[in-house]
């Protein structure tokens, strides 16, 4: 929001200089994000009166101008435009003038006659790109004054960082009673001189609201015998400051207000309206509208639109129709003012991709009781700079009108959130600066009537928020807590998100966070065998690669592996710990997961002098898996498989208590491919909402042994099929109490073993709890598993 010095001056005294205002503002809430100074386009042009005219005597189309710019005698100006006459107050460029472009005015003589200066166009000042002929000012400015004094062209620019939930600051006038309330003046409305006259609107016009929870009010003035053309300068420079482009005088007065007021317009051609009437509805099925930019657009039922009797005008709150737009042939024109429900604007202009001024304030929240003042506003600027006439009386159809919020705020209560004793005389005060009407005070509290213009302020300590930021976070001293800590039995324990995330941490991993939303081709890779097969697509995504709710988090994870990858970091061990959403069938809502997902690629450690670089593998990874399950208690096994998006073969599920949890496993080539990480990535997913479901395993105290332990190796050859884990867990049954570990410590494919077929070699070492084992023990048991597993699975003892 840029907001003109000069212009805000009309509504409120300031004394500040522009870099102080800009301080105040900002210490209170009102972000000031730049400050511009803006400086004429030209030097020494003062305001004059062209007193006589007469024709050149050796030149048809020029003439001889006495001009008083103030002096003890006239100026004498030779000018060749067509549209001055005796009286006119007008721009006067004198000897030594420098004009917009650098071009220097100097005393000269023009077909034999003297000329002591130039009568200027707007284009020669830089004011507009309008040359037609000399600008013509307002008459009652006094002769002999600099012009960028009399018009205010000199000025500051105020670039204002306005925050959503306050939208009356998007306003001249809002930002007045911002300064007012930190200077302790006071704000005036703009004078409103409107003379109605001709018939009385209701035999011209009628408003009808249908939904009148999207539109609570709607208000409408008729203006008649208007003559569309170019709006005065002095609009146009104020305009083009604001950053909006100059139209015609009528679309310029609608904008105009805006600006100044705060409260969106709009100007329909009247005589375009079927049956010169509105009618506030939602749109109906298949219909459509072509807006003023020229795009057609299909409207949903969803949409409010105002209509005539017969069709679409405009896009309520948003944008109007070309079907009734004020052209150059417009002689009669209505005027909106209307207030629509913020949430209604949000969901057209979202849908429709199409933001405006006015959606932009619509949707954030106007204020219901500034409207009729603006339509006033509009109505008068247009009976004096279109030479309208404003019919007798408006329609206002307001069908439930706006019931201010009262609110209490208690003074110890203030002491208390801010830390520090805020006068009541001080906060009361406060809030009246604000707006807030007191409604009555007490010794311990004072209770307010919350503006219109407010709809931010709803509680307490909204009302503590205004008194703290006026009265100066800087005045805020910083000071320990009064109150003594309680003392409590123990902390609570800790949540297993938490858990999982402390664990994954302590295994090296680093935590990202990444969008709920994601890409529908990226989920595809992961998609089916336990995975939703088609994600839930978002009504009105910011764009494609974000218009779905993520069915996975191991997309999120592998996007971020290729942006670290690509500024060159390529040993990563990343995880995540977030919610995923899968489709609840017959269901509005979707199912909610919680999930864990980690990834890691490169180098196992960090390259070190004493080691020798090794890059991480599947079983790293499962490592992990297995270290987090039974950390947490849970009683894990790996289980090969074929999972969507994973390496064939390098693929396992995570089973506890017979439900699968999880996987892990390498990520496929083509993936790899896909996302151009360029080496190899492995990746585990777990759902902890069905992992938490499961049973823990009891934790089994078992004492330390007092006696000696045996270790003795075993290498069996079995069929490549045959997992490892299916040996161990047939080497623990057989081993019974005695056996206290299992070790797998090689596995050996080559020419001592013939194809198919593998060699595992494990440590088995045997231990009792009570009495030193002999070898006949050992022997006997280490025997009773060779011949388990030999019956179990084939095995062949190596020797």
């Amino acid at each position: 929001m840029r907001v003109s010095l000069n212009w805000l001056k009309e509504f409120v005294a300031v004394r500040l200089s522009p870099a102080d205002l800009a301080h105040k503002l900002t210490m209170t809430g009102t972000e000031v994000d730049s400050v511009q100074i803006i400086k004429s386009a030209f030097e020494k042009v003062t305001v004059g009166r062209i007193l006589k005219i007469r024709r050149h005597p050796n030149a048809d189309k020029l003439v001889l101008c006495e001009v008083d710019v103030g002096n003890s005698s006239p100026l004498k100006i030779v000018c060749g435009a067509p549209n001055i006459k005796e009286g006119d107050i007008v721009p006067v460029a004198v000897s030594g003038a420098k004009l917009a472009g650098g071009f220097s005015v100097h005393k000269t003589k023009i077909r034999g006659e003297s000329s002591e200066g130039m009568l200027c166009s707007e284009r020669e000042l830089g004011i507009s790109e309008d040359h037609s002929g000399i600008m013509i000012l307002p008459p009652d400015l006094p002769t002999g004054v600099p012009l960028d004094e009399a018009l205010q062209l000199s000025d500051a620019l105020l670039e204002l960082g306005v925050t959503p939930n306050r939208p009356d600051c998007l306003s001249i006038f809002g930002t007045a009673r911002e300064v007012a309330a930190i200077t302790g003046e006071k704000t005036r409305l703009p004078d409103i001189r409107m003379r109605e006259a001709g018939a009385q609107i209701e035999s011209l016009t009628s408003v009808t609201i249908e939904d009148e929870k999207g539109c609570p009010r709607y208000a409408a003035r008729v203006v008649s015998g208007v003559t569309i053309g170019a709006s005065p300068a002095w609009m146009q420079q104020r305009l083009l400051k604001a950053g909006l482009r100059p139209i015609n005088n009528v679309v310029d007065i609608t904008n105009y207000v805006l600006l100044e007021l705060g409260h969106p317009l709009h100007a329909f051609d009247y005589h375009k309206l079927f049956e010169n009437r509105i009618v506030v509805r939602r749109a109906l099925p298949k219909e459509s509208i072509v807006t003023l930019d020229g795009a057609n657009r299909g409207l949903t039922e969803q949409m409010l639109v105002i209509a005539d009797a017969e069709k679409p005008v405009a896009i309520a709150g948003v944008m109007g129709g070309a079907n009734s737009e004020v052209t150059e042939q417009t002689k009669t024109v209505l005027i909106e003012s209307a207030y629509f429900d913020p949430v209604t604007i949000r969901r057209t202009s979202k849908a429709l991709g199409l933001s405006t001024e006015a959606s932009f304030r619509f949707e954030r929240g106007a204020d219901p009781q500034m409207l009729t003042v603006a339509l006033d506003r509009a109505a008068a600027l247009m009976a004096e700079v279109a030479g309208g006439t404003v019919a007798a009386g408006s329609v206002d159809q307001y069908p439930h009108p706006f019931s201010p919020k009262e609110i209490s705020v208690r003074h110890e209560r203030i002491r208390r959130i801010l830390g520090i004793r805020v006068p009541p005389d001080k906060a009361i005060s406060i809030l009246d600066a604000l707006g807030f009407e007191i409604v009555s005070t007490t010794g311990e509290s004072v209770r307010v009537r919350v503006p219109s213009y407010r709809p931010d302020v709803g509680e307490e300590i909204d009302l503590i928020e205004e008194v703290a930021r006026v009265y100066g976070y800087e005045n805020i001293i910083a000071t320990y807590p009064e109150d003594r800590a309680l003392m409590t039995r123990g902390l609570p324990a800790k949540s297993a998100e938490e858990e999982v995330k402390a664990l994954l941490k302590g295994c090296g991993f680093t935590e990202i966070i990444t969008f709920s939303f994601g890409d529908p081709e990226e989920m595809k890779d992961f998609s089916g065998d336990g995975y939703p097969a088609a994600p839930i697509r978002m009504r009105n995504p910011l764009a494609e690669d974000e218009s779905v709710l993520r069915t996975t988090l191991m997309p999120g994870l592998l996007g971020t592996i290729r942006s670290n990858i690509n500024i060159g970091r390529k040993n990563l061990k990343l995880f995540e710990v977030g919610k995923i959403f899968w489709p609840a069938p017959g269901e509005t809502l979707p199912d909610e997961h919680v999930s864990a997902c980690g990834a890691a690629t490169g180098l196992r450690n960090s390259l070190h002098w004493k080691e020798q670089p090794a890059e991480v593998d599947f079983f790293d990874l499962k490592g992990v898996v297995e270290t987090l399950l039974d950390s947490l208690g849970f009683d894990a096994r790996a289980v090969k498989s074929a999972r969507p998006g994973f390496h064939p073969g390098k693929c396992a599920d995570i089973e506890v208590a017979g439900k699968t949890v999880g996987r892990v496993g390498e990520i496929h080539p083509d993936i790899i491919q896909k996302y151009e990480l360029k080496q190899k990535t492995f990746l585990f997913e777990l759902d902890l909402s069905t992992l938490l479901s499961c049973p823990k395993t009891e934790k089994e105290y078992l004492s330390v042994s007092r006696f000696p332990y045996s270790d003795r190796d075993m290498a069996v050859v079995v069929d490549e099929n045959i997992e490892a884990a299916k040996l161990v867990s047939a080497i623990t049954e057989a081993g019974e109490e005695i056996l206290r570990r299992v070790l797998l410590f090689d596995v050996y494919r080559g020419a001592q073993v013939e194809s198919g077929k593998k060699s595992l070699a494990f440590s088995l070492r045997f231990q009792s709890v009570q009495r030193t084992l002999t070898d006949e023990e050992i022997t006997a048991a280490f025997n009773k598993i060779v011949q388990s597993v030999q019956t179990r699975f084939g095995a062949q003892l190596r020797k």
